[in-house]
């Protein structure tokens, strides 16, 4: 993306002292490149941070699939029948005695290692 912000910017100060002894023709058909680049770059911009964005979500998708099978084993072991996240709104209350996220981060990071 850089080489090709570099490519544009040189084109449009290229233009931009051209621009006074170019004629009509010319004049329009640098413009129009100049669009053309322009839309290069945003279009590459674009495909890049969307890449970005599918690789995030499948990363946090990973992490997240890692945390479920040491929640359930956890659960498994200590004969849980449900096992809730502290931090969603569906709990009202829970008693910090039978909070497991510390075993759960144990587990999680012991699974990834």
């Amino acid at each position: 993306i850089d080489k090709k912000k570099d490519e544009f910017e040189k084109l449009r100060s290229a233009f931009d002292k051209q621009q006074g002894s170019l004629n009509e023709d010319a004049l329009v058909q640098k413009q129009e490149e100049l669009l053309q680049k322009e839309r290069d770059i945003k279009r590459s911009f674009k495909d890049s941070q969307d890449a970005l964005r599918r690789k995030n979500a499948l990363m946090v998708q990973d992490l997240l699939k890692e945390m479920r099978r040491a929640v359930a084993a956890i659960g498994k072991e200590e004969g849980f029948t449900v096992i809730l996240e502290k931090g969603s709104q569906a709990v009202l209350y829970a008693d910090n005695s039978i909070d497991i996220t510390d075993e759960v981060v144990k587990r999680f990071d012991n699974q990834t290692k």
